[in-house]
């Protein structure tokens, strides 16, 4: 499969998955963490892989979410995008944390290794 943000590299018995946003050091976008959860999926699925190795291009491993994407107008002064109520504000994070936990969840139960290698800048 072809990926937009990862590199996928079926190494020996291994695979290695880059995250490939290295001007943005690797921040974690919606597009990066579909395909993040699709090479998992990939990787556990495939028989000849035993572990997976997890590292980003660049100078940053990952400096997490991508807080520059852009957002919906707000209206003032609760900061709640226009058009929206605060229950389906709250409701949005909700669904969100609940879907980053489910992806965190997913890594610890693998049947295989998950190996995360950052490289030291100087």
């Amino acid at each position: 499969m072809a990926y937009e943000f990862l590199l996928y590299e079926k190494q020996r018995q291994g695979v290695l998955i880059t995250l490939n946003r290295p001007d943005q050091l690797n921040a974690l976008n919606e597009g990066m963490r579909a395909e993040l959860d699709d090479a998992i999926a990939e990787a556990e699925a495939d028989p000849e892989i035993r572990a997976i190795v997890l590292t980003g291009a660049g100078r940053a491993f990952c400096s997490g979410a991508d807080m520059g994407r852009e957002r919906a107008p707000t209206s003032w002064p609760a900061g709640v995008p226009v058009g929206m109520t605060v229950g389906e504000h709250i409701a949005g994070w909700r669904n969100r944390d609940g879907t980053g936990s489910k992806r965190l969840q997913r890594m610890w139960e693998l049947n295989k290794p998950v190996i995360v290698e950052s490289q030291d800048v100087v």
